[in-house]
């Protein structure tokens, strides 16, 4: 009787241990937490980073073949959902590593974050957007764009912008409050 009770507990699901990754920056998407890659589980949950099957179906996680690797975008459940990015360096059987990303830092200056925001790949222009904001207490909301590559990171930070949170439209224009200027040649 003990046998056939324990054979009705409830079992993990059966992660993936393989990647189907589209050619051409295109994402994989993942919407359901059983369908993410074992490895990436184990970084997520070591990260601290709490799935919701309600976040994965809005913001479905979204890995991406990278010079690297691949990078897999993901959307953490708390009081105000943010971003994290891990980076799976050549074998997808290993652990991701979190990638860490320049923002501003207040009252003024530029630090890293683990957390940029919620992100947002864009496979035709090979940018990377975080959005910060709380929808709850108003504030401003930020948005950081990175470029992918061109430097020894693997994001370059090339934009940041801001606008009013909780009363702005989606089409409501972002004021720029920084752009990466050209830099000059180096001398020789």
């Amino acid at each position: 009787m003990l046998v056939a009770a324990s054979s009705a507990w409830p079992q993990e699901p059966k992660h993936p241990t393989t990647m189907p990754l589209p050619p051409g920056g295109q994402a994989w998407r993942i919407e359901k937490i059983a369908d993410v890659p074992t490895p990436l589980k184990s970084a997520v949950d070591r990260a601290r980073c709490e799935l919701d099957e309600f976040i994965l179906h809005e913001i479905p996680i979204q890995i991406f073949r990278s010079g690297r690797g691949a990078i897999a975008l993901v959307t953490c459940h708390a009081i105000i959902w943010y971003g994290r990015a891990f980076l799976f360096e050549r074998d997808h059987g290993i652990e991701p590593k979190p990638i860490l990303f320049p923002t501003l830092v207040s009252p003024s200056g530029v630090g890293i974050t683990d957390r940029p925001g919620v992100l947002n790949w864009d496979t035709g222009t090979k940018t990377l957007t975080a959005t910060q904001g709380n929808d709850v207490g108003g504030g401003d909301e930020f948005r950081y764009t990175y470029r992918y590559g061109g430097g020894p990171g693997l994001f370059t930070l090339i934009r940041v912008e801001t606008r009013k949170c909780c009363f702005a439209t989606l089409d409501e224009a972002w004021t720029p409050v920084w752009d990466a200027p050209a830099w000059p040649p180096p001398r020789r």
